[in-house]
């Protein structure tokens, strides 16, 4: 039986990237982790990549089912780093732990006010 009752494209439940940390702790790699959790491989070699960056721990892996407000000051500082020192979209969503969706939105508002 499947890890998951899961249609393709839909976003993985969190117990799973606990389950595949633990196997990636046991120094498995990312295709027996795949197997074993019935997954895509190519989903599962993203949260290995994660994995070995250090990005990828048990502290972070958390629901991220509730909305998050960013003060004015917050923003502002992201914008302004983004415009002084031209990072790409994915390096400035990790630095600051921001989706790279809000992070577009927000420069396109930046960019629509200066016009």
């Amino acid at each position: 039986m499947p890890a998951t009752d899961r249609r393709p494209g839909q976003a993985q439940p969190e117990y799973l990237k606990k389950i595949a940390y633990n196997v990636f702790e046991l120094g498995h790699g990312y295709k027996t982790c795949a197997a074993v959790l019935d997954l895509s491989i190519y989903t599962v070699r993203e949260w290995y990549a994660q994995y070995k960056l250090g990005l990828y721990k048990p502290s972070t892996i958390e629901s991220k089912n509730k909305k998050t407000f960013y003060s004015q000051a917050f923003r502002q500082k992201v914008l302004t780093d983004y415009f002084e020192n031209k990072p790409s979209i994915t390096e400035l969503s990790r630095r600051y732990e921001v989706s790279k969706r809000t992070l577009k939105r927000w420069i396109d508002e930046q960019n629509k006010t200066e016009q």
